[in-house]
């Protein structure tokens, strides 16, 4: 138990924030097919709080499965209202919490079976159940905009990289004998013609 805390507080410390930055990013997509994040909002404190997930989608109905130890999901046995960023695009939801074995060893199936595993992320006694039933997806006019952002930035990227890395090569290779130059930098030998 005192293992499973720790690792609880590892991830919710380290992997968690750098997982969340990385799906709001124009490079969701190297994650957002397996992960997506939920926010809920706290039973005390009110504020909002995001968790990133694994999941299963099936239409408009999200599979989500928790270790019982991360108190998160408590949250939503009160207030099942969630904001799920979904492969880059906010969404609303309504989410109910299950603990019958029944229906948790459906759902650590289902996303066992969408990252591409035959055993299960959790042992069936240590796991809750989470399903989100999405509203429907309504059109978001700055989609276009995100759109145009991420285009500019992978062919700038593109760009740079173009025109960087033969420079880097040239000045890495501009001393080297192997290569013709001595340390003067102009050529020892003369043109074959």
């Amino acid at each position: 138990m005192a293992a499973a805390r720790a690792l609880d507080r590892l991830q919710t410390r380290l992997a968690d924030p750098v997982v969340r930055l990385a799906l709001r990013t124009p490079w969701h997509d190297l994650v957002s097919r397996w992960v997506t994040a939920l926010t809920v909002t706290g039973r005390r404190s009110g504020s909002p709080i995001t968790i990133p997930v694994r999941y299963a989608q099936e239409g408009d109905t999200l599979h989500v499965v928790s270790r019982r130890s991360r108190t998160w999901w408590r949250n939503l046995e009160t207030d099942g209202r969630v904001a799920v960023r979904l492969r880059g695009i906010d969404r609303a939801g309504h989410a109910t919490v299950s603990r019958d074995p029944a229906e948790v060893a459906a759902a650590l199936r289902a996303v066992a079976a969408s990252v591409g595993r035959d055993t299960l992320p959790l042992a069936l006694q240590d796991a809750v159940a989470v399903t989100v039933r999405l509203q429907p997806a309504t059109p978001i006019a700055e989609d276009s905009g995100r759109l145009w952002r991420r285009w500019v930035v992978a062919v700038t990227l593109g760009e740079v990289l173009r025109f960087a890395v033969p420079a880097l090569v040239g000045a890495a290779v501009a001393g080297d004998p192997a290569w013709g130059h001595g340390a003067s930098g102009r050529c020892c030998r003369a043109p074959p013609w």
